[in-house]
């Protein structure tokens, strides 16, 4: 049996690791969507001749 303080804190600690870890995903997911979206508007102009094969 562990003691209730300890595993309150090991609780404590696994809740702000989620925190944590969802807060990098949100701030990655939207780091994502602005880089396509910026990858998309400047890949005519980035391109050139290339732009032909890609499909969209």
């Amino acid at each position: 049996m562990t003691e209730p303080g300890r595993s309150a804190r090991s609780a404590r600690i696994a809740l702000i690791g989620i925190e944590l870890l969802a807060g990098v995903s949100a701030v990655g997911g939207i780091g994502l969507t602005a880089g396509n979206a910026i990858g998309m508007l400047a890949w005519p102009r980035r391109a050139g001749r290339a732009s032909r094969t890609k499909p969209w």
